[in-house]
């Protein structure tokens, strides 16, 4: 309770005060309009949304919550979104609301810190998109989308949802329709296709790894919100440390005519998923839904494309020689879950959100740029794979662990990421949930949020080598 006390009286110093505009719910962010200026194109798109998934025989549920962007403004509406799934944290969903409030720090599960995770990115994202220091100089205004899965209990969505958030449901039959297409092309697999139709995606029907893959599998789902102008996607692992240098990848992105998808550079897979810009079209849509339906083995690949001709890298290594597969089984072992076939869609994520990606907007549309995030050229590549000279996203990324919420964060060591840059991500999402912690409708599960935040962010600044205080402990 101290560290609460400190931060907040610091936090609403007068000199601080561009933090009071931050939403406390949806009710509280003022007038609510259309996110496209022009509401019957966006009506007319939305019922072809509805359309085109209904063809594949999916009820996509509506988009939950009032949009923040406003008809009478010139400025694009884009949405910024992630994506939530608890499968790997038990076998049934737990009422996390209940379940993650405790007062003693050590008393913290995988789950809840993953939850606390997911909860502290949002708020600090949501500080940074209503902070009116931008308004006179930034060409966007901005929803935040949380899709999600049914391993997300309601209470945890509702969450969500006070902090400011639309929230999208990823419907069953999305999960069957991957789920077919899979035991299709990988028949030896012990999934069947009686699993995909009847049964429940939980751990106690399916294995976490398959469970995982068809996760990962709805991330172009983003690209049928017709009614944006521009999508950002990220990972909740990837923190906002600069709007600017994100609304650079919309500058450049959102008005050239051959840029289907921005993204970032790999050394594992053609492409990384975990940051992209794109321009939601119905059409990519239908070939995500498709590559879904016909599935994937590492011979095929999506859309039953066949062997990939031309790959900037064809044998993804890491400068220390170690390779990422998007399967096991290279090891001699027999995958319980894929074919073991040695296909040239064999780099990581081929089988999920990089494959699927990689085929719609290289293999198909031959409209991918890159970030500049690698120190080198590409070479030919089948499709099209222009590289920018923007060489940052505005996010940074914690790839590996331990990620910034986890209770042994600063502890246990990070192959790339030091005390201090921890520090760098946990004090502003400290800060933020702390501020919303404050508020007369928080929730308990929100204060004991703010509480593992403030002291992860001060076990990690007190562990930074200039600090002579540090001597590492949990809390």
């Amino acid at each position: 309770m101290y560290f609460v006390g400190v931060s907040i009286a610091l936090l609403l110093h007068p000199a601080n005060a561009m933090w009071r505009s931050f939403p406390s719910s949806p009710s509280t962010t003022g007038p609510v309009a259309s996110a496209n200026p022009s509401a019957e194109t966006s009506v007319q798109s939305i019922d072809e949304s509805i359309s085109t998934f209904s063809k594949y025989g999916i009820e996509l549920p509506k988009l939950e919550g009032e949009s923040k962007c406003s008809a009478e403004s010139d400025k694009k509406c884009v949405a910024l979104t992630s994506l939530l799934g608890f499968h790997v944290y038990g076998d049934e969903p737990k009422d996390v609301t209940d379940f993650c409030v405790f007062h003693n720090n050590d008393d913290v599960t995988s789950l809840c810190s993953f939850y606390f995770g997911a909860l502290g990115a949002a708020a600090h994202h949501m500080a940074y998109l209503t902070d009116e220091r931008y308004e006179n100089r930034s060409n966007y205004q901005y929803d935040m989308i949380l899709l999600h899965d049914e391993s997300v209990p309601a209470g945890a969505i509702a969450q969500f949802q006070q902090i400011g958030l639309r929230t999208q449901q990823i419907p069953d039959s999305l999960k069957r329709l991957a789920c077919n297409g899979f035991v299709a092309k990988n028949p030896t697999t012990n999934i069947t296709k009686e699993m995909c139709d009847t049964l429940a995606f939980n751990r106690m029907n399916f294995p976490k790894k398959a469970l995982g893959m068809m996760l990962t599998q709805m991330k172009p789902l983003v690209a049928s919100f017709v009614q944006y102008e521009g999508i950002v996607f990220t990972d909740i692992d990837s923190i906002m440390v600069g709007r600017p240098g994100m609304e650079r990848t919309l500058d450049y992105a959102l008005p050239r005519e051959d840029v289907g998808i921005l993204i970032n550079m790999d050394a594992f897979a053609p492409l990384n998923a975990g940051y992209f810009v794109i321009k939601p079209k119905l059409a990519d849509v239908e070939l995500w839904l498709n590559d879904l339906k016909t599935g994937f083995n590492s011979v095929e690949g999506w859309g039953e494309h066949g062997e990939i001709a031309h790959i900037w890298n064809k044998d993804f290594r890491a400068s220390d020689g170690q390779r990422y597969l998007f399967r096991n089984g290279t090891d001699g072992n027999v995958d319980p879950v894929f074919e073991d076939r040695a296909g040239s869609w064999t780099f990581l994520g081929a089988n999920t959100d990089q494959g699927l990606l990689f085929h719609i907007y290289v293999l198909e549309n031959k409209n991918m740029h890159f970030l500049n995030t690698f120190p080198f050229s590409i070479p030919e590549t089948e499709g099209m794979t222009n590289v920018t000279e923007l060489i940052s996203n505005g996010f940074s990324h914690c790839a590996g662990s331990p990620k910034p919420w986890d209770k042994d964060v600063c502890i246990r060591p990070h192959n790339k990421w030091t005390p201090a840059t921890y520090t760098r991500v946990l004090k502003p999402i400290s800060n933020k949930t702390a501020i919303i912690a404050l508020q007369p409708e928080t929730t308990p599960v929100m204060s004991t949020c703010a509480r593992y935040f403030l002291a992860l962010a001060h076990r990690c600044e007190k562990l930074i080598p200039d600090n002579k205080a540090a001597t590492p402990s949990l809390f």
